[in-house]
C-alpha cells in the first residue's frame, strides 16, 4: 500500500514525522512559517524521546482542494470537493482493487491485505434523528440564478486543524460537516436556508476528519485517522443523510495511506485512488484501487448519472475529458496543469465546462492555481483561463462559476476573478 519501508522504534517515528512534515510543508506553505514547523516537530520528537509513543503523531492530513483542505488542509488553503470532484489526501497505490461480494449484505472482498472493509448492517447506537428545521422562504435571489447572494453557513472550528468543511451534492445542495456540533447540515444550492441537520453518532473532530463528497442515495463520505495506528493511515467512512441509519457509519474501509500523497476521485461506480507522481498516463488508471459507492443501507450501488472527469496526459500536452453519460467533452490542458502531482479538485460547471484547482509546482514559484474551462458556444470557441489564487482560503468550487471562501466566522461567495489573478 505504501511505498515507504516499514520501520520500528525511533526509525519508525522519524519516517512518520518525515512523511507528515513533507505533506504539511507543501500544503500550508502560504501561512505556516519555518519557525513554526520546526517548533512543532521539535515538540513531537521531545515526546518520543521521553517515551510517549502510545498516541499517533497527529499532524494535519493533506486535503485538497485537497489537492487540498485542503485541500491543502484546514490551515491555509482549504479546498474541498465540489460537484462530484474530490479531494482528499488518501493514498493506496498498490494497484489492488476492492471487489464487491456477490451478496452486498456481506463484507466487501479485497485482494489487498493492507485495506480492511467493514460492512455495517445495523447501527450499534440509536440512529440520530434527522430533522428539517422550520425555515422561511428566502426573499433574496432565487437559487437558480448566478447572482452573488451570500450564504448563511457559519464557519466554526473545533481545533486548529478541524473546522467546518463543505461539499456539494449532484443536484446542487451544499452539505457542511460541523465539527463543533458533530453534525452534517444540508443547505439549499446557495446556502440561504438550512434544509436538514443530521447528528453523528460517532465523534470525529479529534481524528482530523476530511469531507470527501456525497455519493448516490445521499450518502456522505469522509476520512479520519485510523484509531490506534502510528503509521499515516486513514479510514474511509460512508454515512447516510436519511433513513433508519442516518448519521451512523454503514460502511468503513480501513488502512488507506494517510501520508497525503494521493487523491480520491469520484467515478461512476466508486471513489478511485489516484496516487502521487505518476508518469504521463490516463488518470485514473484502469487498475486503480476503487471503493464502491453504497446506499443508505450499506449495499453496493452505482451512480450512473454522475458527471466524471479523466486526464489524458502527455509530455508538453494533455487533455481534460468531461464525461456526461456516453458523451465526452475534451479540453486542452494549460501548461500549469499538464503535470499534476495526483489529480486536481474538479467541479462540472452548469454550462458544460469545468473548474479545476490544484497546488502547482513551478520553477518561478509554487502556488494554488485555478483552470477555468469554458465550453464552446454558438459564437465562441472553447477556451481555458488560468488564475493564480490570492491569499484566500477556498472552501468550495461551485457549478455556477463561483467559489465559497472563508471570511472570518462565515463563508463568502466570490467570482474567480475576485480571488485570483489571471496569468
Amino acid at each position: 500500500m505504501n511505498d515507504r519501508p516499514h520501520t520500528h522504534g525511533s526509525d519508525h517515528a522519524d519516517a512518520t514525522l518525515q512523511a507528515s512534515a513533507t505533506t504539511a510543508a507543501a500544503a500550508h506553505r502560504a501561512t505556516v512559517t519555518d519557525a513554526e514547523t520546526d517548533a512543532a516537530l521539535a515538540a513531537v520528537r521531545h515526546r518520543i524521546a521521553a517515551g510517549d509513543t502510545g498516541r499517533p503523531v497527529e499532524l494535519p492530513q493533506r486535503r485538497t482542494t485537497q489537492r487540498w483542505r485542503p485541500w491543502a488542509a484546514a490551515a491555509a488553503l482549504m479546498v474541498i470537493v465540489a460537484g462530484g470532484a474530490i479531494v482528499l489526501g488518501q493514498r493506496h497505490d498498490d494497484g489492488k482493487s476492492i471487489v464487491p461480494a456477490t451478496d452486498p449484505s456481506t463484507s466487501l472482498v479485497t485482494n489487498s491485505t493492507d485495506v480492511a472493509t467493514t460492512h455495517i448492517t445495523t447501527a450499534t447506537t440509536t440512529p440520530a434523528t434527522t430533522t428539517a428545521p422550520t425555515t422561511t422562504t428566502p426573499t433574496t435571489t432565487a437559487p437558480t440564478t448566478l447572482a452573488l447572494v451570500q450564504p448563511i453557513i457559519p464557519y466554526r472550528c473545533a481545533s486548529q486543524y478541524t473546522c467546518t468543511q463543505l461539499t456539494i451534492t449532484d443536484d446542487g445542495r451544499i452539505v457542511a460537516y460541523e465539527p463543533t456540533a458533530e453534525a452534517l447540515v444540508v443547505y439549499d444550492g446557495l446556502g440561504l436556508a438550512e434544509l436538514q441537520r443530521v447528528s453523528l453518532t460517532d465523534q470525529f473532530a479529534d481524528a482530523f476528519p476530511s469531507l470527501v463528497g456525497v455519493g448516490p442515495d445521499d450518502v456522505v463520505y469522509l476520512t479520519i485517522n485510523t484509531p490506534g495506528i502510528i503509521d499515516p493511515s486513514r479510514d474511509l467512512l460512508a454515512i447516510p443523510l436519511s433513513g433508519p441509519a442516518a448519521g451512523t457509519i454503514v460502511m468503513r474501509w480501513t488502512g488507506l495511506d494517510g501520508s497525503g500523497d494521493s487523491t480520491l476521485v469520484p467515478q461512476k461506480d466508486s471513489l478511485v485512488v489516484v496516487a502521487c507522481c505518476g508518469y504521463m498516463e490516463t488518470r485514473p488508471t484502469a487498475d486503480s484501487t476503487r471503493f464502491p459507492y453504497v446506499d443508505r443501507s450499506g449495499a453496493v450501488t452505482p451512480d450512473s448519472r454522475r458527471t466524471t472527469f479523466r486526464m489524458d496526459l502527455a509530455s508538453g500536452a494533455g487533455t481534460l475529458v468531461r464525461v456526461d453519460g456516453g458523451a465526452e467533452t475534451t479540453f486542452a490542458l494549460p501548461v500549469e496543469f499538464q503535470s499534476p502531482r495526483d489529480f486536481p479538485v474538479l467541479v462540472a460547471t452548469d454550462d458544460g465546462g469545468a473548474i479545476a484547482l490544484d497546488w502547482i509546482y513551478l520553477p518561478d514559484g509554487d502556488g494554488m492555481f485555478i483552470a477555468h474551462f469554458l465550453a464552446a458556444t454558438g459564437d465562441s470557441q472553447a477556451r481555458v483561463d488560468v488564475y493564480k489564487v490570492d491569499a484566500v482560503q477556498i472552501a468550495l468550487l461551485e457549478p455556477a462559476h463561483t467559489v465559497l471562501v472563508i471570511d472570518g466566522d462565515h463563508f463568502a461567495r466570490r467570482r474567480i476573478a475576485d480571488i485570483a489573478t489571471q496569468v
